[in-house]
């Protein structure tokens, strides 16, 4: 038996909603993939690699997304992925954890409250670093 946390679920509409603004097809597909890949479990709970998060199992549906479960007893309990997704979906979360490069940066913005009202728009280059340390 597979059971979509209320997170996992929401997971899932996010990325539904993501893709459905430019392809609704394609959408649905998607979510045929974690159909099908939740159906996969029910009859193979481990059929997935152990996942980053300790007592989590991953399984990749497609290669942008990974379901991240674990199983409880005879129960499969999807979880949230979205932060272990690979594509340029954002759900709040900067980093991919399917190959670890970034996807996206800090940015920051200002708003002059100086400038006049009818301004040209202003153009800029952004130098950026990061620095992460493994501890």
């Amino acid at each position: 038996r597979v059971i979509w946390t209320p997170e996992a679920q929401q997971d899932r509409a996010d990325v539904w909603d993501y893709i459905a603004a430019d392809n609704p097809r394609a959408a649905a597909r998607m979510d045929e993939l974690f159909s099908d890949a939740a159906a996969r479990l029910a009859e193979h709970p481990k059929l997935g690699r152990p996942g980053t998060i300790s007592g989590t199992h991953e399984l990749i549906p497609h290669e942008s997304y990974r379901l991240v479960y674990e199983i409880k007893q005879e129960t499969v309990w999807v979880l949230p992925w979205c932060i272990r997704q690979c594509s340029g979906h954002q759900c709040g979360n900067e980093w991919s954890a399917c190959d670890g490069r970034a996807r996206f940066t800090a940015h920051t913005a200002i708003t002059d409250p100086n400038t006049p009202l009818r301004a040209p728009a202003r153009q800029s280059i952004d130098a950026r670093a990061l620095a992460f340390f493994a501890g």
